[in-house]
């Protein structure tokens, strides 16, 4: 049920609190370039503390439930040794897990132990008092440490299984990320405490390549502190985690060491040729591209930082109402994918307009897996009714949600009706088109490619293989929705033969362009002399070469998929 109230519900995470950790962040990563010193392990730490320190202060500040301590004494020292001993065990057992696999330590658990050696002492200490002191201030003392305490000390018949597993799914999830997220800490602030900024800046893009990585620089910095400040006592702690086998295989593909291998197998859909390369001679598009990644980037950023101390892949830490979370229930993955496009240009190649169609493919396939991360996290999330809450808040009071308001307003004036924009409805409004009226608008939209696509051309003196690249990209896109098209009305038996044509007025379309570019590919720019004399055979190459057969199934496939759903 959607919510019409304009204020969001209350986030887990306040902007406040978020704000004086980045200060925080700034100020000790400004007092150690003032130091000039280049100890990062050090500073990792002392970060560390100063993003821990303003949700310490909250947790000490507020006044919460008082719960009634345990009055027996030799009953609450039993409940705390085995939790302690349940602890004990998943140390060691993480510790078992990295010195197993060796390759892993060395590229990513040495960096850790480098900032272990500096606070084994303190950690030793304050591990009893921390778990003393929380067992003292829960409601219900008998939390997943205290199941898988009475596992590890024999008592399995007592053991609550399901919490148990709950607890010990959240100690994977750091125990695989924080190696991985302070390794990439640590380099990065090697790289800040060590570089040269004012050269930086002053070299060509500078500000664009420092900003680029000084931004990730701060989110691994969160993520990684984030993992480590798993506290209960801050309001930090982990309240479930993803608990099925897909939300885990979409999370960690995405990550080392699984990424690389997959994306040099199955989405290597950058071939050395960005965004840069393309604008070079450019200078006013340059900045104007540049600043639109950097926007996107800076949204990223944001929601990274909104989460504070309780940034987490896989887990319920609370709920994040504010921030960028305002206006989108993902704006880390919208933001991220969204800048993947504007860097990589896989539109754009060197190469056939085929590989430019390929490259898309690819990197939609990628977004396709942070498409599911999304679903699959909304799932895991819904368990929780603050989330079913602040979800059906973002149905009416979202940037989706505006946008298609603002789009029914101007129908309803232009047009002097009224049309609800949702996916489901835009595929029934589809089915209604009369097939005359399908093919004069593939038709339309084709024909608004041509020109835009040779003006376009014209105006940057973009080579005709290039610029062809998109323009048969964009057609055969048409010709997916319309392929899709057609599958949905030949499942409602309803003619759904006749807009065939029109995915063979894009299709037709798009190996034109393709043939074009062919023809086009040594002949240089717009204007130079071409062999028309070659076109039938070649076109004709081209009709049955079906550059896109094997996308185009699947393509089908899943579009008949998403109709059913």
């Amino acid at each position: 049920m959607a919510s019409n109230t304009s204020v969001p519900p209350k986030s887990a995470v306040s902007q406040a609190l978020a704000f004086l950790s980045f200060l925080g962040f700034a100020v000790v990563l400004m007092g150690f370039r003032w130091l000039e010193s280049l100890d990062a392990v050090t500073c990792f730490i002392l970060l560390a503390v100063a993003l821990a320190l303003p949700h310490i202060w909250q947790a000490t500040a507020t006044e919460g439930s008082n719960p009634t301590p345990d009055p027996n004494a030799g009953r609450t020292l039993d409940r705390n040794l085995r939790k302690l001993a349940g602890l004990a065990a998943i140390y060691g057992a993480i510790a078992l897990a990295y010195f197993a696999f060796q390759g892993y330590y060395e590229s990513q658990v040495r960096p850790l132990w480098e900032i272990f050696e500096r606070v084994w002492m303190p950690w030793l200490v304050l591990t009893p008092i921390y778990v003393w002191l929380t067992d003292r201030l829960m409601d219900d003392p008998h939390d997943g440490l205290y199941q898988v305490g009475l596992a590890v000390t024999g008592l399995h018949k007592l053991v609550q299984w399901p919490q148990a597993q709950q607890y010990l799914l959240g100690w994977c999830v750091k125990g695989f990320f924080i190696p991985l997220m302070t390794g990439f800490a640590l380099k990065d602030i090697q790289w800040f405490l060590s570089a040269d900024i004012l050269a930086e800046l002053q070299s060509p893009g500078g500000y664009y390549f420092f900003a680029n990585r000084f931004i990730f620089f701060i989110d691994v910095v969160f993520a990684s502190v984030g993992y480590l400040c798993a506290l209960r006592l801050i309001g930090s702690h982990i309240r479930s985690t993803e608990p099925t086998v897909l939300g885990w295989l979409v999370c960690l593909i995405c990550y080392e060491p699984f990424w690389a291998p997959i994306s040099r197998n199955f989405f290597a859909y950058e071939e050395g040729f960005y965004w840069d390369n393309w604008l070079a001679g450019h200078p006013i598009a340059w900045v104007f591209w540049s600043f639109s990644i950097l926007l996107c980037l800076v949204v990223y950023v944001w929601a990274s930082i909104t989460f504070g101390v309780s940034f987490s892949n896989l887990t319920n830490r609370g709920i994040l109402t504010n921030g960028p979370y305002r206006w989108l229930k993902h704006p880390h993955y919208v933001s991220k994918n969204i800048s993947w496009w504007l860097i990589s240009v896989p539109f754009l190649t060197n190469q056939s307009p085929e590989v430019a169609v390929r490259n898309c493919l690819l990197l939609a396939g990628v977004n396709v897996i942070y498409f599911l991360r999304a679903k699959t996290e909304e799932r895991h999330l819904s368990k929780d009714p603050a989330y079913v809450e602040y979800s059906n808040w973002i149905e009416s009071n979202g940037l989706y949600a505006m946008l298609r308001r603002g789009v029914q307003h101007f129908l309803q004036k232009k047009l002097g009706r009224s049309r609800t924009l949702r996916p489901r409805a835009v595929i029934t409004a589809a089915i209604d088109i009369e097939p005359i009226q399908y093919l004069m608008f593939v038709t339309a939209v084709t024909a608004v490619t041509a020109v835009t696509t040779v003006a376009a051309a014209a105006a940057a003196a973009v080579t005709v293989p290039r610029i062809t690249s998109i323009a048969a990209s964009a057609t055969l896109a048409i010709t997916f929705v319309t392929i899709a098209k057609a599958i949905v009305v030949l499942g409602t038996g309803d003619g759904g033969l006749s807009f065939i044509l029109g995915a063979a007025v894009s299709l037709t379309v798009g190996a034109v362009f393709d043939f074009c570019g062919r023809c086009a590919g040594s002949a240089g720019r717009i204007g130079s002399p071409v062999q028309f004399q070659v076109i039938p055979k070649r076109l004709f190459r081209t009709l049955l070469q079906g550059h896109c057969t094997s996308a185009l199934s699947l393509v089908e496939a899943a579009c008949g998929a998403l109709v059913k759903v």
